[in-house]
């Protein structure tokens, strides 16, 4: 799997020839208010006589200025006469210059390498093929392709093993980044050549690809024309004690966008996407003393190391969680007081709560650990409130759970006794496609925090119809509802019943087994019981339900502000790419006249039947609760997926058919329509006969 470092200290060449910096005066501006930064952006974006090496982000984030010496004293005039601090760090750019020049000198690098100054092109490759042919074992030379002026990209492959988990590092990328490759072949020496225990573990369990330069012809010519444009530096704190910035592109790089982080992460989706901006922090700006040229690059070294250490303990950390002698029960309140008791001891994250204490329910169910089992019980006979235990070992009902593998291109091979995995899900998505090319079109309703598509279906047989959305799997631990929703697919493209062939010919149908992705494969691989996304909220805490992440109802019932639950909200309506984008691609769909949302069990507010019913006025809005009533939970046996999936069938069919009676779903328009609460009423009675017969089965 890719793992990307990108170094990169920023620098724009702004002029085509050797310039000199006499009396170029650099600032530090430090705004303290928006009114601040938006003087100095105005000041950026005219751009006379003044150049921003760090161009203006927030307020309390300093910002680096150079002046030309005409512009000085008016630029200082006009930051005193609105109160912006400023410190002058260099009075004569050009002085530095020439020291950094002085540094530069060529020589002879046939077996050796110094960090105490920068180093020219010619220097790294020369290296680079000494290293290749004395360490021929370890170091081979690779080539990610020219240049325009048909310079070679060379870098190295460093491995002592033949693991296939990759380190990618790449630097240069903006010509007169003299710094970055420097500090590259630093961390390729150590690589190579380092006795510490840590260097020779990383090139054994890690294949590394290093390109000290991916510009070549913008480096060389920087090298003969100095030029000074904007750049971002930024620094390590590891051994000298100097704060640094490392994140995505646009935490780094100005709030700009577009680098090639952003498309590794968006392309690969590695674990480890960084963007180092080294050093400094505004003293020199892009005229880093020489003698900070080695500090810099031991302090990355170490940082490198640091995140090989995390991956490592990641990898031991993200085995797959089991729920041994986990209980399941399911607790039968009477009273108000019970409910209010329940409703209490919800608000402690030690217990899992399947279903909310509510009046509308006989039943709750809780999840709870071994450790705290006992308190829970002792908690209920304290205050008389009846329970049975569901499932006395939940990893036992865990391990029962058959995971099938769908066989691409095969559309008739997916199986309705056995759950799936995303991939497969997606991959029998795009078969039906292939199998139904006038019928079925694969659609992407949004993106993930993780960068993953969510995936769905249209099926149409012509334009102008009225259209049916259902989604699931926003809860990812549901693993029923993609089944339920994957069995409707099928039957609206396979089946011969009369009945359903008619509800396929006459909508349009959108379908998204999974909108949740990237919660569903972490449920899959490393956690069975996660609800949420997986966006990082705190240090401790990961992820929001996206159920009550959408502006309808936010916050009001069944929901929490704490991170730590599993019923977290998130920090606002539609805080969540998913959400968010979902949304979005709804809002532009014409003519939705039935809206469902299959969920396990579980109704609270927030959700997206609340949304939709109450910014897009669809007529027809249903969450489907599915199978069972507190026997299994959210671990029904596969072999119940087939006859659940045969039943919301049949109660699709159903309310398709009590719809049109009432005068929905119909394509005319001089029907008279009714109230939508006596369809409503009546599709319920019919879903309670459903759970009543369902309830018979396995009483």
């Amino acid at each position: 799997m890719l793992k990307l470092i990108l170094f990169s200290a920023l620098f724009a060449v702004v002029s085509s020839e050797k310039l000199r910096y006499d009396n170029f005066c650099l600032y530090k501006v430090l705004p303290d208010s928006n009114e601040h930064v938006k003087y100095l952006n105005s000041l950026y974006e005219e751009s006379d006589g003044l150049e921003f090496w760090i161009a203006p982000r927030d307020a309390g984030d300093y910002v680096s200025v150079v002046a030309t010496p005409e512009r000085r004293d008016e630029f200082e005039r006009s930051l005193q006469k609105r109160s912006i601090n400023y410190k002058v760090m260099l009075q004569n750019i050009q002085e530095a210059l020439d020291n950094q020049v002085v540094g530069r000198r060529k020589r002879d690098v046939s077996n050796e390498m110094f960090w105490t100054n920068y180093q020219t092109m010619e220097d790294i490759y020369n290296w680079l093929q000494y290293l290749a042919t004395n360490h021929s074992n370890l170091v081979s030379l690779i080539h990610a392709g020219t240049s325009y002026e048909g310079r070679n990209i060379t870098g190295v492959k460093i491995s002592r093993g033949s693991g296939d988990k990759k380190f990618f590092i790449e630097g240069g990328q903006v010509a007169a980044d003299w710094l970055s490759p420097t500090v590259i072949t630093y961390l390729i020496d150590q690589l190579v050549k380092g006795v510490d225990p840590e260097a020779r573990a990383v090139t054994e369990e890690f294949e590394w690809h290093i390109f000290p330069i991916t510009n070549p012809d913008g480096h060389e010519y920087s090298q003969d024309a100095i030029t000074v444009g904007r750049r971002a530096m930024g620094s390590l704190a590891v051994k000298y004690n100097t704060q640094y910035t490392v994140g995505n592109s646009r935490q780094v790089f100005d709030g700009a966008t577009g680098a090639i982080a952003d498309w590794a992460k968006y392309r690969f989706n590695p674990p480890v996407v960084a963007t180092y901006a080294l050093r400094d922090e505004g003293s020199w700006g892009y005229t880093l003393p020489v003698d900070q040229v080695k500090p810099t690059c031991e302090e990355t070294y170490d940082s490198i190391l640091a995140i090989y250490l995390f991956l490592v303990t990641f990898a031991c950390a993200s085995a797959k969680f089991r729920f041994d002698n986990y209980t399941l029960y399911k607790i039968l309140p009477e009273n108000e007081r019970h409910i209010s008791l329940l409703r209490g001891l919800q608000e402690d994250a030690r217990f899992d709560f399947w279903t909310d204490p509510s009046p509308l329910l006989n039943f709750v169910s809780v999840l709870s650990s071994p450790g705290y089992k006992h308190e829970l019980e002792n908690f209920l006979n304290e205050n008389d409130i009846q329970f049975t235990i569901s499932l006395p070992d939940v990893q036992d009902a865990i391990s029962k759970e058959k995971i099938g593998s769908y066989v691409r291109s095969e559309p008739n091979s997916m199986r309705w006794d056995t759950y799936y995995k995303n991939e497969d899900i997606n991959n029998w998505l795009d078969s039906l496609a292939i199998a139904y090319p006038n019928i079925v079109t694969v659609v992407v309703g949004g993106r993930t925090f993780e960068g993953r598509e969510i995936k769905g279906v249209k099926i149409s047989h012509g334009s102008g119809r009225r259209a049916i959305f259902i989604e699931s799997g926003i809860h990812a631990r549901e693993w029923i509802a993609p089944a339920t929703t994957n069995y409707i697919i099928n039957e609206l493209l396979t089946s011969n019943n009369a009945d359903t062939m008619a509800a396929a010919r006459d909508y349009d149908w959108y379908i998204f087994p999974v909108t949740n992705p990237d919660g569903y494969i972490w449920s899959h691989e490393q956690f069975r019981m996660w609800r949420k996304n997986r966006r990082p909220i705190t240090a401790d805490a990961v992820g929001v339900d996206l159920n009550r992440n959408w502006n309808s109802n936010w916050l009001v019932h069944g929901s929490s502000l704490d991170p730590s639950t599993d019923n977290y909200a998130g920090p606002g309506p539609f805080s969540e790419p998913e959400s968010r984008s979902l949304s979005e691609y709804i809002r532009g769909i014409n003519n939705i006249e039935l809206y469902l949302s299959m969920h396990s069990f579980n109704l609270a507010t927030g959700g997206s039947i609340d949304w939709v019913k109450s910014h897009l006025n669809v007529p027809l809005v249903y969450c489907y609760e599915l199978r069972d009533r507190g026997e299994y939970g959210f671990l029904l046996p596969p072999e119940q997926i087939l006859d659940n999936s045969q039943e919301v069938m049949d109660s699709l069919l159903e309310i398709i058919h009590q719809a049109k009676r009432f005068g929905y779903m119909d394509s005319g328009s001089d029907i008279l329509r009714v109230s939508v609460l006596s369809i409503l009423s009546f599709c319920i009675v019919y879903l309670l006969k459903i759970k009543l017969h369902i309830e018979e089965i396995f009483s």
